[in-house]
């Protein structure tokens, strides 16, 4: 479950609120949606992207406070990657860890769904260290490459483009699973990222 979680989260996984919390935007005048709108629409192009129909039961683990904590943390994420603000994104990232129910968590894990989609991106059989120095790695390697597909993430998440927001959280994921892993030492990682004052 973990690696579904990290996917999401680059994305979700691998995040923006410029202008701040995208429900606060004017404009938005749909009454009869929710967060969960929202969240199930990037849930059906990350699905896409991989090759797999729209999913019907991931999205009834969420309630709406869940949904727009959320979609709240990917706008934070992304604002933060597309800056270059790593304070930002630790404090993101804490807030969600946190906030986020376990049980949410457990209920995804638990559906054939997830377990589809980890096959389709080749991360079922990844384990989760290694998918997190993938990760890592790929941070250090594409450094310039992640500010851009933050700030056209954000261009999707503000436009309310969502079905595209999760394609693209997909594509993104792809280039991280089929990068080359060259067993890079985390210090060494670590060392990159501190010359690189990130």
């Amino acid at each position: 479950m973990k690696t579904l979680a990290f996917a999401l989260c680059l994305l979700a996984v691998c995040s923006c609120s410029f202008l701040g919390n995208k429900y606060d935007f004017q404009g938005f005048s749909d009454d009869e949606r929710d967060a969960r709108d929202d969240l199930q629409e990037i849930f059906a192009g990350f699905w896409e992207e991989g090759g797999l129909p729209e999913p019907v039961d991931e999205i009834k683990c969420f309630d709406v406070p869940t949904a727009e904590l959320t979609m709240e943390f990917i706008g934070d994420f992304l604002r933060s990657v597309a800056m270059n603000d790593v304070i930002s994104l630790t404090i993101a990232l804490k807030n969600f860890n946190k906030n986020f129910p376990p049980e949410t968590l457990r209920c995804m894990g638990n559906l054939s769904e997830t377990d589809d989609v980890k096959e389709a991106y080749g991360v079922l059989e990844i384990p989760y260290p290694i998918l997190k120095m993938k990760f890592a790695e790929y941070v250090v390697r594409h450094i310039a490459e992640l500010g851009e597909h933050a700030n056209k993430a954000y261009f999707f998440y503000f436009q309310g483009q969502y079905k595209e927001l999760g394609g693209y959280f997909g594509k993104v994921v792809k280039e991280v699973v089929k990068m080359n892993y060259t067993q890079i030492k985390l210090e060494e990682l670590y060392q990159i990222l501190k010359e690189m004052n990130l």
